[in-house]
């Protein structure tokens, strides 16, 4: 049995590594930010029903498109991203 102040530390430590942790593009993972706006995701489709489910899913998918074009910029030394990095 784990004790509550063990319990703690181990919390914390994976809390810790868990903000550290880096992917493979160098950029630092915990969650991916909400970059889609779901008001207007639902306001572009019209009178379809959106599932709370589609829209985490283009996040993840706008977050990979992002993460992958910084990748190339900085693989071509460059510090700006453009539209050729997607």
């Amino acid at each position: 049995m784990i004790s509550n102040k063990k319990a703690t530390f181990i919390y914390l430590y994976l809390v810790f590594f868990l903000k550290t942790f880096k992917n493979k593009y160098h950029e630092v993972v915990l969650m991916p930010e909400m970059l889609i706006v779901k008001a207007k995701v639902k306001e572009a489709c019209g009178d379809m029903s959106v599932a709370a489910d589609f829209v985490e899913i283009l996040n993840e998918r706008v977050n990979e498109l992002v993460q992958k074009a910084l990748w190339r910029a900085k693989e071509n030394s460059r510090r700006t991203v453009m539209g050729k990095d997607v």
